[in-house]
């Protein structure tokens, strides 16, 4: 790891990497956004609880989609659904690399660089890509065309929603991150 690199970044990028193997690559931006928080969140045993205000935040309150693809990869387990805290029981949980309290910050830093991009008009695909990108410190990566198919496959875009997603990413100020 560069000195000069912070460990959030390394372990949302190593996550991202994570879901990449672990994840169908059919499951969709909000769903992954979603599985970023949960394996950076997850206790040892893979077990957490997902506040209400966390999920409403990353406009997930009452939609069921990003879970149910979660749960149709065998990737996790709703064990609530209140209109409280989300319990939730990761199945493919090889448990915590870092310390809770530093994957909490790095789960907290991909929740703000994510919403960073596209606040006003929400977009989880664009959020995916920034985060994504921010993470891997390379906001250019997308510019040439092995990497385009490479980075629209394991962050579940299609080649138009990639292209669409970092033209939206330039007008923003990513490479300042």
């Amino acid at each position: 790891m560069n000195r000069l690199e912070l460990p959030e970044r390394v372990l949302v990028r190593d996550t991202l990497a994570s879901l990449h193997v672990c994840l169908p690559e059919d499951v969709g931006a909000p769903a992954r956004l979603l599985a970023v928080q949960c394996a950076l969140r997850a206790g040892a045993g893979g077990r957490l609880a997902l506040p209400a205000g966390l999920l409403r935040g990353m406009r997930l309150g009452s939609t069921l989609t990003p879970w149910c693809e979660l749960e149709d990869a065998h990737w996790l387990m709703r064990l609530t659904a209140s209109a409280g805290p989300v319990w939730v029981q990761l199945l493919s949980h090889h448990g915590p690399h870092a310390a809770r309290h530093q994957r909490v910050r790095a789960a907290d830093w991909a929740l703000r660089t994510a919403r960073e991009y596209g606040a006003d008009d929400y977009d989880p695909n664009t959020a995916l890509m920034a985060l994504t990108l921010a993470a891997c410190r390379s906001p250019h990566a997308a510019q040439r065309p092995a990497e385009r198919e490479v980075l629209s496959r394991a962050r579940g875009l299609t080649p138009v929603e990639l292209t669409r997603a970092v033209s939206h990413l330039r007008a923003g100020s990513l490479a300042d991150q």
